[in-house]
């Protein structure tokens, strides 16, 4: 059984031949595409994210299946207001660059400039941005979410901000090959650019070089473009219209981090005591979240945008930490302790993203202890 989940059989899972929805636009009709089948094919054979179903079944469901391919590489869709209406993309969308973070250093780490103030916004991660943007005056937005991880196959799903940057921006591109880049758009009467950022690799077979869990290191992702609407609340609701001309923006950074698994009888799975292994637990997600902060600030963010769609960085996914731990963990990198200075000096603003699904008890439980530990 275990094996069946991590390798089903099923042929709709992959959208086998004659199952392939390349429509970018709603209410146009569904075609064949024997590209879209063959890129399946390909991305299994090559890719150890592709081993991971979480991810896999995500990325199909959000970035194929959806549209969201077809338009990037096509370089243009339809706006659905007009069957008529034509919005051209053009190269930028070749500019996404992705990298694993190991080591962080530069003077951004050593002392900011602004007010950092700390908002908590009941709406989705890509949706705040509009929000942080004009009323803090952030120009350049950061957004650290739950990535998935290659090693851990107890999580059923993706978190819901890496689900709506496969839906919503050109984050997927970042797990597709160059040479794939170039042939599917050909297919698309487009020309994908040799010289694109990712001409050099992509992170199919970089599995050395991604985030383990727990690790002080983080994957990140710069100069993504968001050209999609969110459709409504909730996982599954991530992929909605496509944005009216001049509607797309682009998002500086998007750095993601594995949380790891949580320990027996720990603070993550409710254990009464406080042990050493939890300690340690504790202060490797600190060092995560501390390292986040810094790649986004390095980066040249004045705004940043946290997920807290499934409690903070996906505690409630991954089980680990609580919510009132990562609280604790957030309000202390960011505003310091001690002598030690917290890191929102870097940013305008900082906002705690609770949206993105419909349980409304996780995001009471979430903001009781952001404000808890913030407003102590």
């Amino acid at each position: 059984a275990a094996l069946r989940k991590m390798h089903p059989r099923r042929a709709r899972e992959y959208g086998g031949e004659g199952d392939f929805d390349v429509t970018a636009v709603e209410g146009r009709e569904r075609t064949e595409s024997h590209e879209g089948a063959a890129l399946i094919r390909r991305l299994r054979a090559g890719s150890p994210h592709f081993g991971c179903y979480p991810f896999r079944t995500a990325f199909v469901d959000r970035f194929i299946d959806s549209g969201t391919l077809e338009a990037l590489l096509g370089q243009r869709y339809l706006h659905p207001s007009s069957a008529e209406s034509l919005v051209v993309l053009g190269s930028g969308v070749s500019m996404l660059r992705a990298r694993c973070i190991r080591r962080h250093g530069g003077v951004a780490c050593r002392g900011g400039s602004y007010h950092g103030k700390v908002v908590f916004v009941e709406q989705s991660a890509l949706d705040a941005a509009a929000t942080v943007s004009v009323e803090h005056r952030c120009n350049m937005l950061g957004l650290v979410f739950a990535v998935h991880g290659l090693q851990d196959v107890a999580v059923e799903r993706v978190s819901s901000e890496e689900a709506e940057l496969l839906a919503r921006t050109s984050y997927g591109l970042a797990y597709v090959a160059q040479s794939v880049c170039s042939d599917l758009a050909q297919s698309y009467n487009a020309e994908w650019p040799e010289d694109a950022s990712l001409a050099g690799g992509c992170l199919l077979g970089q599995a050395e070089n991604y985030p383990r869990a727990g690790a002080e290191e983080g994957l990140a992702v710069e100069n993504l473009w968001v050209f999609r609407e969110r459709a409504g609340l909730g996982l599954g609701e991530e992929a909605g219209p496509f944005m009216p001309d001049h509607g797309a923006w682009l998002l500086n950074m998007a750095y993601g981090f594995v949380p790891e698994a949580p320990s027996r009888g720990g603070v993550g799975n409710g254990g009464s005591e406080v042990g050493a292994d939890d300690k340690a637990a504790r202060l490797r997600y600190k060092r995560q979240a501390s390292a986040a902060v810094q790649a986004c600030a390095l980066a040249g963010c004045d705004g940043l945008l946290i997920g807290c769609a499934e409690g903070l960085l996906g505690c409630e996914l991954f089980g680990h930490p609580s919510a009132d731990v990562a609280a604790e963990v957030w309000a202390e990198v960011l505003l310091g302790e001690g002598s030690t200075p917290g890191l929102a000096s870097h940013f305008r603003a900082l906002a705690f993203c609770l949206g993105g699904r419909t349980n409304p008890r996780t995001v009471l439980a979430t903001k009781a202890a952001l404000q808890g530990a913030f407003l102590r």
